[in-house]
């Protein structure tokens, strides 16, 4: 079934876990939230500890943007109750260029969505349609995803923010750090091999989310990059949204980013 609508700035996490989440916006970690299903508080002071842990293991997931030049890749998203997938390739060059093509369903191929931004434009075509649509890249931010005194994080939004595949979160870990990660109990399981990168592994215990109350993130640790993201109703799987593939370089050819028109 096509899909006709096109979301522009598709954010997982708000989908997951009921959140929003908005370029140059901070939150900080230090008040603790009402658990509605349990018992007991979250202390956001707490999961400030765990976070700045799982950032000691992996630093680089609060400076993404700043850890790889280019890279190619394919990712599926699974709906494991209905078992339709998503499939989505796409190629980033930072800080301010990227292709990306959306398949909805992995048995209809012949339909896809494309989007391009060239540095200066970003545009999104339909494969059945001539209509392109225009838009500026989101205004890359002056602020860093770091920690501040202030116990505060910046998402560091940039021009390779995809229009289109809901899989932002991927590459933009900082927006699960800003958001879902100081409204859950977060855990680091340890150290896996996933596509033959180290990454690790992360479990976040969420009781109001829409897809489940557990989500499985493997991090990868050289760039901070979330390889995969199981969401789950305990250990029942609902979505998984994982790479298949993933290619780092140094640059990538310019004709990959030509505009539709």
């Amino acid at each position: 079934m096509k899909t006709k609508k096109i979301l522009v700035y598709t954010i997982v996490a708000s989908t997951i876990f009921g959140v929003s989440v908005y370029a140059g916006s901070k939150i900080k970690l230090v008040e603790p939230v009402k658990a509605e299903s349990t018992n007991k508080a979250v202390s956001l002071e707490a999961n400030a500890a765990a976070i700045k842990n799982i950032s000691k293991i992996n630093d680089k997931i609060l400076i993404t943007n700043q850890t790889y030049s280019s890279l190619e890749g394919k990712i599926s998203t699974t709906y494991h109750t209905t078992g339709e997938q998503e499939v989505i390739e796409l190629v980033i060059e930072q800080p301010g260029k990227f292709y990306a093509k959306q398949i909805l369903d992995s048995k209809n191929p012949s339909y896809f969505v494309e989007a391009v931004n060239d540095g200066e434009e970003v545009q999104v075509k339909e494969s059945d349609s001539s209509e392109v649509q225009t838009s500026l890249p989101p205004n890359k931010s002056d602020a860093k995803a770091i920690y501040e005194t202030n116990n505060a994080i910046t998402p560091d939004y940039n021009g390779t923010y995809l229009p289109i595949g809901g899989v932002n979160e991927l590459l933009h870990p900082e927006m699960f750090i800003q958001g879902a990660f100081t409204r859950g109990n977060v855990t680091v399981k340890g150290i896996e091999k996933y596509l033959e990168r180290e990454t690790t592994v992360v479990s976040l215990d969420y009781p109001k989310g829409k897809l489940g109350n557990k989500h499985t993130f493997s991090i990868d640790n050289q760039t901070g990059i979330i390889l995969k993201l199981v969401s789950s109703e305990d250990d029942k799987p609902i979505q998984t949204i994982t790479f298949e593939q993933i290619k780092f370089s140094d640059k990538i050819d310019g004709v990959k980013f030509k505009k539709f028109k």
